[in-house]
């Protein structure tokens, strides 16, 4: 039994039991911390205000666009709750549309012009039910815009209750009588129609290809900087290393093209993924893994195979959250790893891409992976200038 107390007294075996309770801890907040019961908060979206108004039968002026305008723009929802949407009033549909393409908002409201004209005639023997457009932004963010869209017809139901029985008491003072087209009509006064707008398509993972695409980029450049790592260690020769390290990046470029096409070639042929433009796509796949590649391969030329754990820590806490609307997340999450995240600016031009097909959201996420790609090609290449002054 004596093997038995020496194998309690091997240094391993207590440094498993820090080092299972280190990493369960950071898997535990990084698939936990920031997704757990996500509520959204102070989400941009907007109001299309065109209700001219009318009158009542009695001459009195009415517009129940601005009623509505009011309540929806009060900063709290029908029950009292605080609204989780930050409304902006537009004065057109196609200026919510332009909106919506830049991505400024998740999702829009439309209200017609005759929407007090019609709302009035309910009263009448042909009624008439306004109906309200609800625009929800999916290429934005499809789990954004499911909650947006959900919460604009919870709204609108709310709003809907509001006018029957202010309606009805006006019907009522008249001592009116309802006919069943008035009480069909009444029964639900707005009528509300969803329409997506920068739809994700069928076969787009629910609107994550550009997580689930950034992901496979970010472990191709993983698996290329190990790769090309080892590869440059075995060939340079004392007081000529840098043009190993030079083929090393140029390899790198080779290896993110292959990626890419490897992941269309499954994705896109093998599983039918809708890609509205397969060369440009392969271009910018290529682009950002070649960027994932460059930053990799920064931190291991310095740092060695000690930075990997850095990779692996960052797929697993940007993972999770890069799914969700900014709005979902605690404010430490989008402080301190959203803001500075590589792969989030790899998702953010992949969606304009799959989704949105007019450039007008791509040049910030680009340049900012080219701003990263191009220091830390700098930095790699001056690691090499380091190492060869430590031999001197």
């Amino acid at each position: 039994m004596k093997s038995f107390g020496d194998f309690f007294k091997q240094k391993q075996v207590w440094l498993g039991l820090l080092a299972i309770t280190v990493v369960v801890t950071l898997l535990a907040f990084a698939n936990f911390g920031s997704t757990m019961s996500p509520l959204p908060q102070n989400m941009p979206v907007a109001l299309v205000m065109q209700d001219t108004g009318a009158k009542w039968p009695t001459g009195q002026e009415m517009n129940f666009g601005k009623l509505i305008q009011d309540k929806l723009t009060a900063g709290t929802t029908p029950t009292g709750d605080p609204s989780p949407f930050v409304f902006t009033v537009l004065d057109s549909e196609q200026a919510a549309l332009d909106a919506l393409d830049r991505q400024t908002y998740y999702g829009a409201v439309v209200l017609p012009a005759d929407m007090t004209q019609k709302l009035l005639s309910l009263q009448s023997p042909q009624p008439q039910s306004p109906e309200v457009k609800i625009l929800v932004n999916q290429g934005k963010n499809f789990n954004g815009a499911q909650a947006v869209g959900t919460g604009f017809e919870k709204m609108i139901a709310a709003v809907n209750g509001q006018l029957r029985d202010q309606l009805l008491t006006q019907i009522e003072q008249r001592g009116g009588q309802l006919s069943v087209a008035q009480a069909r009509a009444l029964a639900t006064p707005l009528t509300a129609t969803v329409l997506p707008v920068n739809a994700v398509g069928a076969n787009s993972v629910g609107g994550n290809a550009p997580v689930m695409l950034t992901s496979l980029m970010w472990l191709g450049g993983m698996i290329g900087t190990v790769l090309l790592f080892l590869a440059r260690g075995k060939v340079q020769v004392p007081g000529r290393r840098f043009g190993a390290w030079v083929a090393q990046l140029l390899s790198g470029a080779v290896y993110a093209g292959l990626a890419a096409a490897v992941a269309l070639l499954i994705t896109q042929g093998v599983l039918g993924m809708d890609v509205p433009d397969t060369g440009k796509l392969w271009l910018f796949l290529t682009f950002v893994c070649y960027s994932f590649f460059l930053l990799q391969t920064m931190v291991v030329n310095w740092l060695g195979f000690a930075g990997m754990p850095l990779f692996i820590l960052v797929f697993f806490f940007g993972g999770p959250v890069l799914g969700l609307p900014m709005e979902f997340l605690p404010g430490v999450t989008q402080d301190w790893l959203m803001s500075w995240l590589p792969l989030r600016f790899a998702v953010e031009g992949l969606r304009d891409i799959l989704y949105f097909q007019k450039d007008l959201n791509l040049t910030a996420p680009a340049t900012t992976l080219g701003i990263i790609a191009a220091v830390s090609a700098v930095l790699a290449l001056l690691a090499v200038v380091k190492k060869e002054r430590t031999k001197i």
